[in-house]
């Protein structure tokens, strides 16, 4: 098994991506560090067995993670996390922190008689 991280619009590694590859340590499983940028980036992503996508990214990483997720989760048959049916809530700029969306779904179902908008005003 080996699994794919990308990185953010600049070629970084933020917090959220160093606890994912800190895991993948600790549980000894194989990682590479991927950006759409790279050339090879086609290549690299088919010897993969998991691509890691933040979602918590600028409007115009998640634009292209629009276009290139369902290629590679529904083609290339390669699992995402989150997958295509799960990365719905990273969608909406809420004001709140990453981690917090729950929190405003949850007191939103209790103050609207379950009715969900489709972002956070």
């Amino acid at each position: 098994m080996i699994v794919g991280i990308h990185t953010d619009r600049y070629g970084k590694k933020n917090d959220n991506l160093i606890a994912y590859q800190q895991v993948l340590e600790n549980n000894k499983i194989p990682f590479i560090w991927l950006d759409i940028n790279n050339p090879d980036f086609w290549e690299k992503i088919k010897e993969l067995d998991l691509f890691i996508f933040e979602w918590n990214i600028p409007t115009d990483l998640q634009h292209i993670a629009k276009s290139i997720l369902p290629i590679i989760e529904k083609y290339l048959k390669i699992k995402v996390f989150p997958d295509l049916l799960t990365s719905w809530h990273y969608d909406c700029n809420t004001p709140y922190p990453p981690g917090q969306n729950k929190h405003y779904f949850k007191r939103h179902l209790n103050s609207s008689k379950g009715v969900l908008p489709l972002c956070a005003p």
